[in-house]
């Protein structure tokens, strides 16, 4: 082994080196130590990362191939149910709900309260 193949397979290395190596930022290797989602070694008080865990790093975060999407069948829609007081729409024989409006709370209240003393 000559000395630049011993400076290359160094036993630990800095964030900002392993940055380098692995070609990313040295704040997304901290964060990523830090919050615990990569492997990393505490040498002397700071964080260093081996070989090892470059190599993991590289492993876990790589994004697999997708594979050709399969055309989705489409479903029918389940029809309305048939309902003789509906009306009908001109355009078709679709049924149209007639909808109304639920009377506020405070209204109901207020004429619950009227009829009461009114009787």
């Amino acid at each position: 082994m000559n000395a630049g193949q011993q400076e290359r397979e160094q036993l630990a290395y800095t964030p900002e080196e392993a940055a380098q190596r692995l070609a990313c930022t040295e704040s997304w290797l901290r964060d990523q130590a830090k919050a615990r989602k990569i492997p990393w070694t505490r040498i002397s008080g700071s964080v260093r990362f081996t070989p090892e865990h470059l190599r993991w790093i590289l492993d876990h975060f790589e994004v697999a191939v997708r594979p050709e999407p399969t055309p989705k069948k489409r479903r029918k829609r389940a029809s309305a149910p048939k309902n003789p007081d509906a009306h009908t729409a001109s355009a078709g024989d679709t049924p149209v709900v007639s909808l109304t409006a639920k009377v506020p709370r405070r209204r109901r209240e207020y004429q619950e309260r009227a009829a009461q003393n009114g009787t």
